[in-house]
């Protein structure tokens, strides 16, 4: 249909609302779900761990890695993470897809696994960052489906 070709074409576009409205709609109303890479090329704006160095002073201290399940979630999903030693405050932040925050949690070397209650958010695609200091070291994204 006329209006798939729209999704699919607005699905191709820069990263930018329309886009990942087009993603959403195609994953949840088609079926159609794809997997967006996240990370920054060099010389980005945005800082994380695939910034240059120069910008990145702790680029090779920091070592971090997240595993989301089940992705996508329904009532609730589990984020598995491991974080290097920093000596700054890290947090997990969960964004709608317009960039609204919907949560934030404080992370620590004594857990390695948060649960994220979803039973009260819409269906959609949502995007986690892990934030250490003022760097974005880590982040992707979170389906919802009920």
């Amino acid at each position: 249909s006329a209006q798939l070709a729209s999704l699919i074409s607005f699905s191709k576009g820069d990263m930018n609302i329309a886009k990942s409205q087009a993603l959403n709609a195609l994953c949840f109303y088609y079926g159609i779900c794809t997997e967006e890479d996240y990370s920054l090329s060099e010389g980005s704006r945005m800082m994380n761990s695939n910034a240059p160095t120069s910008l990145n002073f702790e680029a090779d201290k920091i070592d971090a890695s997240v595993f989301v399940t089940p992705n996508p979630a329904s009532s609730y999903t589990s984020i598995i993470y491991k974080i290097s030693s920093v000596n700054a405050p890290a947090i997990l932040v969960i964004s709608d897809i317009t960039g609204r925050e919907e949560i934030r949690f404080n992370l620590d070397e004594s857990t390695d696994q948060l649960y994220w209650d979803t039973s009260n958010v819409l269906s959609g695609m949502y995007y986690y960052s892990i934030v250490l200091g003022n760097k974005n070291i880590s982040n992707g994204k979170i389906v919802v489906k009920k």
